[in-house]
């Protein structure tokens, strides 16, 4: 064989490998879209029953996936699904969940759910402010640690701890009654319901 022959053989080759390498590398597998992070973009879209969907798919394949428990939760408590909401916020804490979210949900449905529980909602508000004094709802910031300081206003005030319930209108830059005044439920009531309407909660 020819110098020029065993050159032309050997760039045949050659081509042949690379052809084979470049057609073996354009095979790559994409992942599967992550369910939990499906979940949380139908969430924010607005779209709940997709939502709900993703996130049970989700701890279909992990019962134990905290954020899929988490995402049910507040995806539960915006479809009017309470208990769900409850069941699925603990099941978020007992499989780890660090952060306030599941605390501050559970807070915010304890407080107006019936069978009212203020001693509930006022824990549950105070182990997410533990956590995270500035709390903001990062799959929708319109919710915050004003929310959680209105529910405690209320709690507090629902249970007769009316010093307490001043404590958090205060916290919310409003104006505590004078305790000593005759009608001091009422002025500590009617700025509460005041806070409530500046700011949503």
């Amino acid at each position: 064989m020819t110098r020029h022959v065993r050159w032309i053989t050997t760039t045949a080759l050659g081509a042949l490998l690379l052809a084979g390498g470049a057609g073996c590398g354009d095979e790559t597998v994409t992942p599967p879209p992550n369910k939990v992070d499906v979940g949380w973009t139908a969430f924010a879209s607005g779209d709940l029953d997709e939502a709900k969907t993703q996130f049970e798919s989700a701890l279909a394949d992990d019962p134990g996936d905290s954020e899929a428990n988490n995402g049910l939760g507040w995806t539960r408590l915006r479809l009017d699904e309470l208990d769900g909401a409850i069941t699925s916020f603990e099941a978020a804490l007992t499989n780890g969940f660090t952060g306030p979210d599941p605390d501050a949900g559970k807070a915010i449905i304890l407080r107006d759910r019936v069978p009212l529980d203020y001693p509930a909602a006022i824990s549950a508000a105070l182990a997410a402010l533990a956590k995270n004094a500035n709390f903001v709802f990062s799959h929708d910031t319109s919710l915050d640690w004003r929310d959680l300081r209105l529910v405690l206003a209320h709690a507090y005030y629902a249970t007769g701890a009316y010093g307490s319930a001043g404590a958090e209108v205060t916290a919310l830059g409003g104006t505590a009654p004078d305790s000593q005044a005759d009608d001091y439920p009422r002025q500590l009531l009617a700025e509460i319901e005041r806070l409530t309407r500046q700011y949503g909660g």
